[in-house]
């Protein structure tokens, strides 16, 4: 369920997969096969477009991860070490950064200034995305971690090159190296 998986949403305000015993089972039955048929590694999307798992105020700053998403992210992590599949988490998908827009009436995307914005893009490095990378960031089913997947989508082809040292990946080495 893209986005909802981790944390709570709209759709699922009970919480993401510790909450429906069902999808958590299909997971584990999931990573079983995957297994089986001999993938070692599978991606897992974290936040995807925003819609689940990230408190945001009013004007779009990321406060906080809410309370399901620990308990989500340990059914993945579990799930995964015990097929024996190593996880790649993908933090964010390239649509947080695609034009606001609803799903079912809801509102989704339209995340981008929590990059561009000096304020919100520390809020998001130390509000959500350390405090989840503090916890689970040593964890042995953990191989990788990809910040943003398909952000080439989202970035128009004409861009200016980044300047060294600046944008989310040198932002979030420097709040690492604190």
């Amino acid at each position: 369920h893209f986005g909802v998986d981790i944390g709570t949403s709209p759709w699922r305000p009970e919480g993401g997969l510790h909450a429906h015993a069902e999808d958590a089972a299909l997971l584990r039955q999931v990573f079983e096969r995957l297994r089986g048929d001999g993938v070692q590694t599978a991606r897992f999307y974290l936040f995807g477009d925003g819609r689940g798992g990230v408190r945001f105020s009013d004007d779009g700053t990321p406060e906080a991860l809410d309370g399901s998403v620990f308990a989500d992210v340990d059914v993945v992590l579990d799930a995964a070490r015990a097929s024996g599949v190593g996880l790649i988490l993908v933090l964010l998908d390239g649509s947080w950064f695609a034009p606001a827009s609803m799903v079912d009436g809801q509102p989704v995307r339209g995340h981008a200034d929590t990059v561009r914005d000096p304020v919100k893009r520390t809020a998001l490095l130390e509000r959500i995305l350390r405090p989840l990378l503090i916890r689970c960031g040593d964890h042995p089913a953990i191989v990788a971690w990809e910040v943003v997947s398909g952000a080439d989508g989202c970035i128009p082809a004409q861009t200016a090159a980044m300047p060294e040292g600046r944008g989310v990946l040198a932002a979030f080495r420097r709040v690492l190296d604190e």
